[in-house]
């Protein structure tokens, strides 16, 4: 098991769900295969967000060339200044549209409240593992999938089309669920419904064949995942996750031998560490721990508690790696990768 840090930073730093045409459903996606990977087309593409409040008076040039480092500045001046441009070349090298409240500006436009960003561009997403993953149970209430590593579960950062929901979509029939708007037609009707009348149907979300995820594993991690396949089945998942009736168990392969790592129990063959977990840095995705009273300033009323249970299986001296089995106690982002690397033993292949 690994973690990764993501792809295509722009999308993940926007904090909002991005905005797609209609042509850009993934059922419409397109996937060619070269070299054992799945590889979608490129296509167009609309950023959208609001100006974020710490962005206010400062040049749209100079957020975008600190913070969405997807491109570089050289792309983001062009995008600017190519606002006259009708439609955005695929085959160009300088490929974006950058508009605010719909209008083009240049690169000395200063940032203001309410201000509406929105970025089009040609995406290419990173390629993933080929093969379609395997369905491990299905019933009709849940749908259990061997998620490989490389996938993603959901739509994030540099993937929209290349995640394991989508290429169950595109390649196996399922459906996503509706948007907002048909969500909430779908509530006023359930609440016209007597409570005995909504409590006996076991309705899918909207239509058969449809999944909604109600977890994730990280996107180099493999694994089973679920998803729900009704409304009912996501609500009683999610509680039990709240409840933490859930237990999570990973197996992740360590640079060193952990039978030595300090402060393991020589009898059970187990270590736990407890900490507090921060993000350095959002652009780098960079996490850290360390414990409380070395916390500095910056980082105290970012930092969670993270509890992990590490137990040692076995050493391969060949590859000088170590098998070991993670329990984490809290659900905290990286918690594994970054107790592991606190315990000097990093995850093999962590990128």
């Amino acid at each position: 098991m690994t973690t990764s840090i993501d792809e295509g930073v722009e999308s993940k730093l926007l904090g909002k769900r991005v905005e797609l045409e209609k042509n850009e459903e993934p059922g419409n996606a397109i996937y060619y295969f070269k070299h054992g990977l799945r590889f979608v087309h490129p296509y167009k593409h609309v950023f959208t967000c609001f100006v974020k409040r710490r962005w206010i008076g400062s040049k749209l040039i100079d957020v975008y060339s600190k913070e969405f480092k997807a491109f570089s500045r050289d792309y983001y001046v062009h995008a600017l200044n190519c606002h006259q441009q009708e439609e955005v070349q695929a085959t160009s090298k300088f490929r974006g549209k950058i508009r605010v409240n719909g209008k083009g500006v240049d690169e000395e436009y200063v940032l203001r409240d309410g201000d509406k960003i929105e970025h089009e561009t040609w995406r290419e997403e990173t390629p993933v593992i080929a093969g379609l993953p395997a369905i491990v149970k299905e019933s009709a209430e849940f749908l259990i999938v061997n998620k490989p590593s490389s996938v993603p579960v959901h739509s994030c950062g540099n993937f929209l089309h290349n995640t394991l929901q989508n290429i169950l979509v595109n390649d196996l029939g399922f459906r996503n669920p509706p948007n907002a708007k048909e969500m909430a037609k779908a509530a006023a009707k359930t609440r016209a419904e007597t409570p005995a009348q909504a409590e006996e149907k076991v309705e899918p979300l909207q239509c058969r064949g449809e999944i909604k995820t109600v977890h994730r594993l990280d996107r180099q991690t493999s694994g089973l995942v679920f998803f729900a396949k009704t409304q009912r089945a996501s609500d009683r998942f999610r509680k039990l996750m709240i409840d933490n009736k859930i237990s999570k168990v990973y197996y992740a392969r360590v640079r060193g031998d952990f039978s030595k790592c300090r402060g393991l129990d020589s009898e059970r063959q187990e270590v736990r560490v407890s900490n507090m977990i921060f993000c350095v840095s959002n652009i780098d995705a960079f996490w850290d721990c360390c414990e409380e009273s070395q916390l500095k300033f910056e980082f105290k009323d970012k930092a969670k508690l993270a509890v992990t249970r590490f137990k040692f299986k076995r050493y391969d001296a060949e590859s000088c790696t170590s098998l070991v089995k993670c329990y984490p106690l809290t659900g905290r982002t990286h918690q594994i990768r970054v107790h592991l690397k606190h315990l000097g033993f990093p995850i093999a292949n962590d990128q």
